[in-house]
């Protein structure tokens, strides 16, 4: 999931749909459609339902945007992969009503609330890269801040295994901390100040840095160049390049979108 600024965890049963302003969505009739059910431990809520839902909307004015960008297909079937409880699960719902859409994260109160809340298929896809197997193959899978919690060889891993449950001419987009996330690593407070040298030395030699957070081995913080990400990109087969864009989705990640031919 996306990643916040250290902070005290809010809980409430629902968003305050009022807070978000329509013309923030590029279809603002999408707003009166959109649930507003909260999962009580959802770990992206910190009491601004207005921020919570804009972080949503970003993602699907970046998917719409890049839709039209790549002229890629409907939608037919989408996979929110690191979904968490339905930050942009809710609007992928209400905007591709028709679609089969399914979630997938490791947290079982996660999924149990996306599919009560919003009727969306789940998925738990564990943690070994190497065997994780969908349940479909997609039109679309995003995967926002998912290898923003990685090491590099796990980035490239990921990246290539969720390219492979593409249906032709579908797309993956993801989420990465760049240049910007990298500007802002020490007032943000991604990580205890004691791991940072040990990512700017790594994002100095390689163009990626990342630490393990405090007892969570293979899961923590990473920022990445856009040249690493390109190259990543490059080294994609049978793929092409849609977009790889700075501080796009909720003017702070960067993303890539990459389509598969």
């Amino acid at each position: 999931m996306m990643t916040e600024p250290l902070a005290s965890k809010v809980t409430a049963s629902a968003l305050d749909r009022s807070a978000f302003p329509p013309t923030k969505i590029y279809d603002g009739n999408l707003l009166e459609h959109l649930s507003p059910r909260l999962c009580e431990t959802d770990g992206m809520y910190f009491g601004n339902s207005a921020h919570y839902l804009g972080v949503g909307a970003s993602a699907l004015n970046i998917i719409y945007g890049l839709q039209q960008v790549a002229a890629a297909p409907k939608f037919g079937s989408i996979l929110d992969f690191g979904s968490g409880a339905g930050r942009v699960t809710r609007w992928l719902r209400v905007a591709y009503p028709d679609a089969s859409l399914t979630v997938a994260d490791i947290r079982s109160a996660d999924l149990d609330f996306c599919a009560d809340a919003f009727g969306v298929s789940t998925w738990n896809p564990g943690n070994d890269i190497d065997r994780m197997a969908p349940p479909a193959s997609f039109d679309l899978i995003w995967a926002g801040s998912v290898i923003t919690h990685l090491p590099a060889f796990r980035t490239v891993e990921l990246i290539a295994k969720l390219l492979s449950w593409l249906k032709p001419e579908g797309m993956l987009i993801a989420s990465f901390h760049g240049k910007l996330a990298y500007s802002q690593r020490h007032e943000l407070r991604y990580i205890e100040s004691r791991f940072l040298p040990r990512i700017e030395s790594e994002y100095a030699a390689i163009g990626y840095g990342y630490s393990d957070y405090e007892h969570k081995a293979g899961y923590g913080i990473s920022f990445c160049t856009t040249e690493w990400i390109l190259d990543l990109a490059n080294r994609s087969p049978s793929t092409r390049l849609v977009a790889i864009s700075e501080k796009v989705w909720d003017n702070h990640h960067d993303i890539l979108a990459l389509q598969k031919l």
